[in-house]
């Protein structure tokens, strides 16, 4: 079975005996794990939801962070307002948990 970082390389086409991004990468995963315990309000991450996790890192990857635009003199960053596909918000929403007040 492959570690995630594994499976992260290779839903982006990384070569997985390639380490020149696996900093970076980790990074990211441990980003997007953040963002998921946050975002379903969990202190968890069920086994069942780890693709979650690695589709959420390439969405990241591929939307730049949610930099939408980046302009360095007189510096302006735009960022996108919904940084995870609809059909990835609809997984994350399975494992939400509900806060009862």
């Amino acid at each position: 079975m492959n570690t995630v970082l594994e499976r992260v390389k290779i839903r982006l086409g990384i070569p997985v005996d390639d380490g020149q991004h696996d900093t970076l990468l980790i990074l990211q995963i441990e980003d997007a794990e953040s963002y998921f315990k946050d975002y379903c309000k969990r202190g968890d991450i069920p086994l069942q939801a780890q693709n979650v996790i690695e589709k959420l890192v390439v969405e990241l990857r591929e939307s730049h962070g949610g930099i939408q635009t980046e302009k360095i003199g007189d510096t302006s960053t735009t960022y996108f307002e919904d940084i995870v596909s609809d059909t990835l918000q609809k997984q994350l929403n399975r494992y939400r948990k509900t806060l009862v007040m």
